[in-house]
């Protein structure tokens, strides 16, 4: 905004103002608003402010709650096993790999509890996981079907034994064979250079390589029985 003497007006065209300074300011019409006395310049309504929105409340509740809620029923179960340090593992989800043809699927777990124990989860099919000693979860081949209280009982078989004498075989036999293949080379007196050993040398480093490997994949074993029980039984954990 500008004040001063308005000198010439030209509607539509321009008008000239000259200022308490002395220069005479010359505008377009384009750019003028309003060009008259101080007193008569209309008055801007305010601009309309936006509504502020509603502030969002969340209580704590809102930021426990799972990303899915299952609605039905739950059972109580309780988990059980012969062996000690026995920990079950509830399927978390499933990740997939692929190259070319080959296709390779894992499976993340969480642990319930470390037998023996009582939970609760919803009625229907799970899948589930055995661990002992903190080690990796290992699968249950079979999924775990539950309509009620149940008695899960866990059965772990564990092939440490077997890997252990794989890695055995798999030491042992190559030391043997190498042996074997440089009996000619150390005891060669200028005859005939026999080559037998190194054939039996080799094909014992192989066998034993491929008997170790065999022995060294062996994974443990893990199973569970499921034992509904009946609501009026006693010690049955009953229904949520």
């Amino acid at each position: 905004m500008m004040r001063g003497t308005i000198t010439e007006l030209v509607p539509g065209e321009r008008v000239t103002l000259l200022l308490p300074s002395g220069e005479a300011r010359q505008i377009a019409m384009a750019e003028v608003e309003w060009a008259g006395p101080a007193a008569e310049m209309p008055v801007r309504a305010p601009a309309p402010q936006p509504a502020a929105a509603a502030p969002v409340t969340r209580t704590p509740a809102d930021d426990r709650r799972p990303f899915v809620t299952v609605h039905g029923p739950e059972a109580r179960l309780q988990l059980q096993s012969d062996d000690s340090d026995i920990t079950f593992h509830l399927a978390a989800g499933d990740a997939i790999a692929t190259s070319g043809s080959v296709v390779a699927v894992g499976r993340s777990y969480t642990p319930i509890c470390t037998a023996p124990c009582e939970a609760s989860l919803p009625a229907g099919t799970h899948y589930m996981a055995l661990s002992t000693g903190g080690d990796t979860p290992v699968d249950v081949e079979d999924p775990v079907v539950v309509h009620g209280p149940s008695v899960l009982e866990a059965s772990y078989d564990s092939r440490a034994g077997t890997r252990a004498a794989g890695w055995i075989i798999f030491i042992g036999g190559q030391a043997v064979g190498i042996g074997v293949m440089l009996v000619p080379l150390l005891s060669v007196d200028g005859g005939d250079f026999d080559t037998t050993p190194i054939f039996i040398g080799g094909g014992i480093a192989l066998a034993s390589l491929l008997v170790g490997l065999l022995l060294r994949g062996t994974s443990d074993d893990a199973s569970i029985e499921v034992h509904p029980l009946s609501a009026q039984e006693p010690g049955a954990p009953g229904i949520l």
